[in-house]
């Protein structure tokens, strides 16, 4: 996130560390809850700089795509936004260097026992940037600073029971790479609970022979969203092949599809 402070004229780029408060600890917290339930939790932040820092904290609804486009939403927009079950304190906090602090949130789940599946958002926490004086410059030009203004994202997940799990194959590609083929999907979840999904492919020439299993990448998928999976084949040569992909949730949940392949 840049922000833009000046006029036109000379370029000064003023980059913060990214490193000058960090979140310490995983960046999604998820909650298995029931209606009604009240979970709390804390965000840990850590000072390294050198220097005072200051951080904002404020809440955003967030989907992905397969493309690889995100997009932070006013919080409580989308459907599955549980942004108003949610509040934290503080807003705003300066750490000193090397200083530890915390945010502090709740959860507060609706007695509506008509929910199910997966809800979430995300509590944000963004570096305020310091201000920095424009340095001297002879000819007495106007100048530009740019601020890199960094912000972790973390994500808090609320999964009640009874959602239904379901799974898209929206597109397929064959790419050949040096190393070999690489077999893209694209898969949209349109059910109603998280997926935390493996895929992988078994790969059959033109007389049903297997050649192997093939594990690619592992991917959560939130309900309403979209994720690329890339799974690496190796060498072949040309001809007719058949393939069974399997993405695997890890429990129940098991989708496939089935390809025909043609590699020239």
């Amino acid at each position: 996130m840049l922000i833009l402070i000046g006029i036109s004229g000379l370029l000064m780029l003023s980059c913060a560390d990214a490193a000058r408060v960090s979140v310490v600890g995983k960046l999604t917290r998820s909650f298995d809850v029931a209606a009604g339930d009240v979970r709390e939790g804390q965000i840990d932040l850590r000072c390294n700089s050198e220097d005072a820092s200051t951080v904002r904290v404020y809440q955003s609804d967030y989907t992905f795509q397969a493309d690889g486009s995100n997009a932070y939403g006013e919080p409580g927009t989308l459907e599955r936004s549980n942004a108003a079950w949610i509040s934290f304190s503080p807003s705003e906090v300066t750490l000193q260097p090397g200083q530890t602090d915390v945010i502090h949130f709740e959860m507060r789940v609706p007695d509506d026992h008509g929910l199910r599946g997966s809800y979430w958002s995300m509590i944000m926490v963004e570096a305020v940037p310091a201000p920095k004086p424009l340095a001297d410059d002879e000819d007495d030009r106007p100048k530009i600073t740019l601020n890199t203004v960094f912000r972790y994202g973390i994500q808090i997940v609320a999964n009640l029971t009874g959602g239904e799990a379901s799974l898209q194959f929206v597109r397929r590609e064959l790419v050949a790479r040096e190393d070999g083929l690489q077999l893209q999907i694209d898969a949209a979840n349109n059910g109603e609970i998280w997926l935390n999904l493996s895929m992988w492919a078994e790969l059959f020439d033109a007389q049903g022979r297997t050649l192997g299993r093939f594990t690619g990448n592992r991917q959560r998928i939130y309900p309403g969203c979209s994720a690329a999976f890339h799974i690496d084949l190796g060498k072949q040569e040309a001809g007719q092949y058949q393939s069974l992909v399997v993405a695997d949730n890890g429990d129940e949940n098991v989708f496939g599809a089935q390809y025909d392949l043609q590699v020239n």
